[in-house]
């Protein structure tokens, strides 16, 4: 007799799979590892405090300063230039008239 499709697709799922319960294992001995080892840092970091650092240092250590040496110099008098006076040309103004849109422009045809 032929199997159906059906029978065997039953038979796949009755197998049981032994690689199952090694990944299962393997979760498991990941999760506890885990959590031995964030548990040890938080421990180590709640035992270690920091001693407290005061303001002043802080800011001792940002604080920069720049030097600079100023160099004078002299600087000769300049004599005061007279602006150039133009007379300017007036141009005509031309008045425009202005487009008026709404209007839709006439349609030319070609013959």
């Amino acid at each position: 007799m032929q199997k159906s499709s059906r029978d065997i697709l039953l038979e796949q799922y009755a197998k049981v799979d032994t690689n199952v319960k090694s990944e299962r294992s393997r979760f498991t001995v990941i999760v506890i590892f885990c959590f031995i080892l964030f548990g040890g840092l938080g421990v180590i970091l709640k035992i270690n405090n920091p001693p407290p650092v005061s303001l002043q240092d802080k800011l001792s250590k940002i604080k920069t300063s720049f030097v600079f040496e100023e160099k004078k110099q002299v600087q000769p008098q300049k004599e005061p230039v007279k602006p150039k006076v133009e007379e300017k040309k007036n141009k005509p103004v031309i008045k425009r008239e202005p487009i008026d849109l709404t209007k839709t422009p006439p349609v030319e045809k070609k013959n």
